[in-house]
């Protein structure tokens, strides 16, 4: 973000605009130096969530329904939120699903936030209207500001309002991609000269954190979302083990399918029993060999016989094609299903 040049004096062209869907003639209004600083104190896994978050590149439903409606060769992808089952889940849908699962972690959420609001020793009247805009918003209610006009005195509550104004120009969704108007900081800027705040309450040191917890809060509803679809990460492993073991199984019932003996010595030299107590990334690469096994033309061509050459044979296989085992079998579950009518070298010539 430091190094983009998003001013809009040097008039010229961005690729990202399109992305963050933004009008040039309001880039001047967000402060971008704190979103930098956001990104350079930030870890590299956050770091890659928030630049995504930021543009809006999440694998929505809808994005897979447009990738897979140009690649032929792969299934249509249901542009439907699954929560809701509405059309078009985009990234606005994630963040305002109008379902009951959806909107209490909405409100678990929103309450997060509040909580790192008021540890950054925010004004109280910018947590309040910052929480009072993300929720109407998120609501698809019209954004209205919850305070009357203040007095003419009271410069601070003056400068939260005008602050509130310019982020409604700017957009509510922009503020949940990390865009905070830049009147914000003025008004804390403000805030902070009282006595009773020390210096680390200044918008330098509080503004790359402000911007942190509005991506940590939108990201915490894309967190929800796939929990909800695809599980916790123990769920999505305690799946994958048994997918493991019921190919295992499989295979185990199929050894005949196998043209070669050695072959079935090499791979069946463990009981059942014993290999579903295996590891997950020894069941997954026990399966890939045996599937290489299994739609081998000839032994001599493709199988090691010796058991020195099984793990030579394997290990390059494993780390060209397939890096995670989560990345291989989520993808298709009839990979290592063994060919019902499969033809001998002999009767096929």
């Amino acid at each position: 973000y430091e190094n983009q040049n998003y001013c809009t004096k040097k008039k010229k062209k961005h690729s990202n605009l399109h992305t963050i869907d933004l009008h040039p003639e309001l880039l001047d209004e967000i402060n971008w130096e704190y979103i930098g600083k956001a990104m350079k104190h930030s870890s590299n896994d956050c770091r890659k969530a928030y630049l995504k978050t930021g543009h809006r590149l999440w694998a929505t439903n809808q994005q897979l329904h447009k990738i897979t409606k140009k690649d032929k060769r792969k299934t249509n992808q249901d542009h439907r939120c699954n929560h809701c089952n509405r059309l078009h889940e985009d990234w606005n849908h994630v963040l305002r699903c109008p379902s009951s699962d959806s909107k209490d972690h909405q409100q678990s959420s929103l309450q997060t936030l509040r909580k790192s609001l008021s540890e950054l020793e925010l004004a109280p009247p910018m947590i309040t209207l910052l929480i009072s805009g993300i929720t109407q918003w998120i609501n698809n209610k019209s954004v209205q500001c919850p305070f009357d006009a203040p007095s003419p005195t009271d410069l601070i509550a003056s400068l939260h309002i005008r602050a509130f104004y310019d982020q409604l120009t700017i957009g509510w969704d922009q503020l949940l991609c990390g865009r905070l108007a830049n009147s914000w900081f003025t008004a804390h800027t403000e805030y902070a000269l009282q006595p009773h705040l020390p210096k680390q309450y200044q918008s330098v040191i509080i503004g790359p954190k402000l911007v942190q917890a509005c991506w940590q809060f939108t990201l915490n509803l894309w967190y929800g979302r796939n929990t909800f679809i695809h599980g916790t990460n123990t769920t999505r492993l305690s799946r994958q083990t048994v997918l493991f073991n019921q190919k295992i199984t499989q295979a185990y019932q199929h050894k005949s399918l196998l043209q070669n003996s050695e072959d079935i010595d090499l791979l069946f030299q463990r009981s059942l029993h014993d290999m579903v107590k295996l590891t997950d990334e020894w069941k997954l690469n026990w399966l890939l060999l045996y599937n290489s096994c299994l739609h081998a033309p000839t032994l001599e061509s493709n199988v090691p016989t010796t058991k020195s050459s099984l793990h030579d044979f394997f290990q390059p296989f494993q780390s060209q094609y397939y890096k995670t085992p989560e990345s291989h079998v989520s993808t298709d579950e009839n990979l290592f299903i063994a060919p019902t009518n499969q033809t001998t070298p002999e009767t096929s010539a």
